[in-house]
This record gives C-alpha cells, sequence and structure tokens, in this order.
C-alpha cells in the first residue's frame, strides 16, 4: 500500500481510531500492563486499578504525542538524537496527521485527564501528577 493510500486512509478515521493506532504502535501498549502492576501488588481496589490504567493511557499517549511534537520542534543538539527523523521517513505522527496546534491542544487535555486519574487513586497522586507533567512538558 503506497504512502499516499495509508494517507487517505488515516485522515478518513474519527480521531479516537487514529490514538488507537498510535497507542498500538509506541510503547504506550506495554504501559497497559505495566501501570496497575504496583495496584495489583498493593492490593488496590478495583476503582484504583482502573484510575491507574486510565492514568497509563492518557500518559502514554501523551508520552508519543510530545515524542512526535520533538521531533518536530527540537533540534539534534537539544534531543541528544537526529530531528526531524519522522517527517524524513514520511512517518504518520499525531503532529502530521492533525497539526501542531491539535497535537499540543491534545497533550494538555491527556494532562488533564492523568491528573484526574491519579486523583482516583488516592494515594500518592501528587507524584503521578508530577511524573505526568514531566511527561507532557519534557523539551527532550
Amino acid at each position: 500500500m503506497s504512502r499516499f493510500a495509508i494517507t487517505a486512509a488515516l485522515a478518513g478515521f474519527q480521531q479516537q481510531h487514529a490514538e488507537c493506532v498510535a497507542s498500538q504502535l509506541t510503547s504506550h501498549g506495554l504501559g497497559d500492563g505495566l501501570d496497575p502492576l504496583g495496584g495489583i501488588l498493593g492490593g488496590g481496589s478495583d476503582e484504583q486499578l482502573d484510575a491507574l490504567r486510565d492514568y497509563g493511557e492518557a500518559v502514554g499517549l501523551a508520552f508519543q504525542i510530545v515524542d512526535d511534537l520533538l521531533d518536530v520542534e527540537e533540534t539534534a543538539e537539544t534531543l541528544g538524537k537526529t530531528a526531524g527523523k519522522d517527517v524524513a521517513q514520511g512517518k504518520l505522527t499525531y503532529p502530521s496527521l492533525y497539526g501542531l496546534d491539535a497535537a499540543r491542544a491534545r497533550v494538555a487535555r491527556l494532562l488533564e485527564e492523568a491528573h484526574t486519574a491519579a486523583s482516583r487513586v488516592g494515594a500518592g497522586p501528587s507524584q503521578l501528577g508530577a511524573i505526568a507533567e514531566f511527561i507532557c512538558r519534557r523539551r527532550s
């Protein structure tokens, strides 16, 4: 399938479908199993485990979108790796599908979702919130 055909096909999907594809193509999928692991080992309630899963989904997708944004907006010197690889390789990324402003807005909404989920955990939400802040605001 050509890059054009893939781009055209993805453009027809709703945002949630594109995000689902993005999450499956990144390390975010690994987080789905690991996020509630601490809660399980710590004897967390079903509600707490659900909150940890929601937190992991929000932070995982935010990490990927921020990574995509950094690839476009930062220099190789700042990143410590080659910048602009995604564009050069014709990769479909959140910014390439929706634009930089929409990608930044999505990260902001995901950060809010992460904070909400962290508050539902009940124990140590400030640490979870700080991790989400770091992931969403990192510049390298």
